[in-house]
């Protein structure tokens, strides 16, 4: 019910400055260049929440898996590459 709802509720703050989308995008570049994880990136960055990442994660899944060449992969298989990943 409400109570348990209150009780496992986390507070997440929003950060008070204001940038434009563009300003984000380029700190969300530079932070994965520099090898920050996506699902960081998208906490700190963007302000997602646990849910809202974990719903960005299986779309972008979805994608790459729509995406993957079964051809390619077997190439990539016998050259040694075990688990391809077109996301990196």
């Amino acid at each position: 019910g409400l109570a348990d709802d209150v009780r496992l509720a986390t507070v997440q703050w929003k950060n008070a400055e204001m940038h434009s989308l563009a300003q984000v995008r380029d700190a969300a570049t530079k932070d994965k260049a520099v090898g920050l994880p996506l699902r960081y990136i998208l906490e700190r960055t963007y302000g997602l929440s646990e849910s809202e990442i974990d719903r960005v994660m299986e779309m972008r899944e979805q994608e790459f898996a729509a995406e993957r060449d079964p051809f390619a992969e077997a190439l990539l298989r016998n050259a040694g590459v075990v688990n391809p990943d077109p996301g990196a």
